[in-house]
C-alpha cells in the first residue's frame, strides 16, 4: 500500500521544517491532504504530527527513526465505516 516517503536529506527536512512553523501553510496542507488526496482524519493526523516534529531540525538518521516508529496509518475511509 501507499504512504509518504519523505527524502531524509538535509536540505529536505530544513525545508519542511521551515514550512512548518507557517500555521496557514500547516492548516493550507491539512485540508489539502483531506480534500485533494483523500486522506483518512487520522492519515492527515499523521502529516501534521509529522509537520510538528519537522520543526525541532531533525538530522537525516533523525528523520528516518520518526518515520520507522511512526508508521504512516494505512486504514481507508471505506476500512473504517465497516460495521463490526
Amino acid at each position: 500500500m501507499g504512504g509518504v516517503n519523505i527524502k531524509t536529506t538535509p536540505e529536505v527536512i530544513s525545508l519542511f521544517s521551515k514550512a512548518a512553523v507557517d500555521p496557514d501553510l500547516n492548516n493550507y496542507i491539512y485540508c489539502l491532504a483531506i480534500k485533494h488526496n483523500h486522506y483518512t482524519p487520522e492519515q492527515a493526523a499523521w502529516l501534521e504530527s509529522l509537520s510538528r516534529f519537522s520543526t525541532t531540525n531533525p538530522t537525516p538518521d533523525q528523520m528516518q527513526k520518526w518515520q520507522d516508529t511512526h508508521p504512516f496509518p494505512q486504514k481507508t475511509p471505506a476500512e473504517r465505516l465497516e460495521i463490526k
